[in-house]
């Protein structure tokens, strides 16, 4: 699905659509920023819009294909959201022949949607919609279409209460909200920087103190420890201390592991970014497969020789390509089929969480199975399967054993003093729908991502995941 801005005169300002929508269900405030955080390295951009209701949070992003100038212009989408109450579906068609498709509710805007499609993909995403909402039970939107019609079955039934105003006639009247404003949402803003330099001066002034004083509490606080261990001289409470220490280390450690990983959605967007470039061929191979894996080595693109009445592509044209793209191919002649690694670049791994600030198992499903059953409402292709957590195993070595070369030596931490982990399976058909599920919470890592092109440029889907919970 292709993202492009569109701009337009309403009275005397610009507005702006085309941006790119992302849900941001958090639980508290660091969960929504670390998805908005998310959201703006997807969109690689720092300027966009947020938007409270009672549908939940979200937040709009610039392409960052977007000229400068549009960084203070205000959000179509937002725009038309925060001005009608009722549900719209908006439907223009644009002199080169696209279609910009916009849906939105009273403070909120459908992330599947601020769109511009070419003609037979826009009958096609608007059959798919107008079914789910069909399916769902939803309120039938108030629909608008300006321009001819694009070819679609479940639009022409709707026929008799299509409306052809203008978005400019839509909001006419009523000024942009200052919350529909495009502003700065990441990084430090020319004020907030301002401000910071001028305090640099005074810290400056305070550092050298500072230091000195921290060096001699530490140096205090070690004197101290030192004289408190000394008068512990049983050595049975020495190995109690240090099984303890062992134990938490492990079970931090495997934490790191688990959660300092990948983001979700840069993840995916970068997966699906490779299958866009190369669309359904390489080198007149037939393209069956593209695998992501979550630890961010790259794209493999799995491929299969061209059947006899199909488009010639042989070994030599194959590596004439990844050559020219400085990539290594590996045949399997036996099964008439290759494979090619593209590398990703630039994606760096989050934070990870320690265990104290895992969320219960209780608000894992409050988020994430509340989010998947709805998007199952919505999108009547897409398919979950959530196992419940069990223990997560972390091993340490007994201190009473560190000189033997037992492996009776390695002791797993009891259940009780780790956390649990479970797993999430989603299967889908087409971009949109993978772009629609949000996964972006720091206690999820995606596993494996894979990606099926099929007939009339779909895509069927299929993405592994885990997450973790203490308690």
């Amino acid at each position: 699905m292709s993202r492009s801005l569109h701009t337009m005169r309403v009275g005397n300002q610009t507005v702006v659509g085309g941006l790119i929508w992302r849900d941001t269900p958090g639980d508290d405030p660091a969960a929504i920023r670390e998805q908005v955080r998310a959201a703006a390295a997807g969109a690689r951009s720092r300027f966009g819009v947020r938007l409270e209701s009672v549908a939940g949070s979200q937040v709009g992003f610039l392409p960052d294909t977007a000229p400068s100038i549009m960084r203070s212009k205000p959000s179509a989408a937002a725009y038309l959201a925060l001005t009608h109450a009722s549900p719209v579906l908006y439907i223009e068609e644009m002199p080169d022949g696209r279609y910009w498709i916009l849906r939105t509710a009273e403070g909120y805007v459908d992330p599947r949607t601020d769109v511009l499609l070419e003609s037979g993909d826009a009958g096609r995403f608007l059959d798919d919609l107008l079914e789910q909402i069909s399916a769902s039970g939803d309120e039938m939107p108030d629909l608008y279409l300006v321009g001819e019609s694009p070819s679609s079955n479940m639009l022409s039934r709707h026929e008799g209460g299509i409306k052809t105003r203008n978005f400019p006639t839509l909001v006419e009247g009523i000024p942009a909200p200052k919350r529909a404003q495009i502003k700065q949402l990441i990084g430090i803003t020319p004020a907030t920087y301002l401000a910071i330099l001028g305090g640099v001066v005074g810290l400056a002034l305070l550092y050298g103190g500072w230091i000195a004083y921290v060096k001699y509490e530490a140096n205090q606080k070690f004197e101290r420890e030192r004289a408190a261990l000394a008068a512990r001289d049983l050595e049975a409470l020495r190995l109690q201390n240090e099984t303890e220490l062992r134990m938490r280390v492990a079970v931090e450690n495997a934490a790191k592991e688990d959660t300092a990983t990948l983001s979700p959605t840069e993840l995916i967007t970068s997966c699906a970014r490779h299958l866009d470039a190369l669309g359904a061929r390489m080198g007149g191979w037939n393209i069956t497969m593209v695998e992501c894996d979550g630890k961010g080595m790259g794209a493999v693109v799995r491929l299969e020789a061209p059947k006899a009445s199909e488009q010639i592509g042989t070994a030599a044209t194959l590596l004439r390509v990844a050559e020219a793209r400085n990539l290594t191919v590996a045949f399997a002649p036996e099964n008439a089929a290759a494979s090619v690694m593209l590398p990703f670049a630039g994606m760096q791994a989050r934070d990870g969480l320690m265990r104290n600030a895992m969320p219960a198992y209780t608000n894992v499903m409050r988020g994430v199975l509340s989010r998947l059953q709805m998007g199952r409402a919505a999108i009547n292709t897409l398919s979950y399967q959530v196992t419940a957590p069990t223990p997560r195993t972390a091993t340490y070595v007994d201190p009473a054993m560190d000189d033997s070369a037992d492996v009776a030596k390695f002791k797993q931490v009891p259940p009780e003093q780790t956390y649990r982990k479970g797993t999430l399976t989603l299967r889908g058909q087409g971009r949109w729908s993978l772009d629609a599920v949000s996964l972006e919470y720091p206690f999820i890592t995606i596993n494996k991502l894979e990606l099926r092109p099929g007939s009339a440029g779909n895509v069927a889907w299929q993405l592994e995941a885990h997450y973790v919970t203490n308690g």
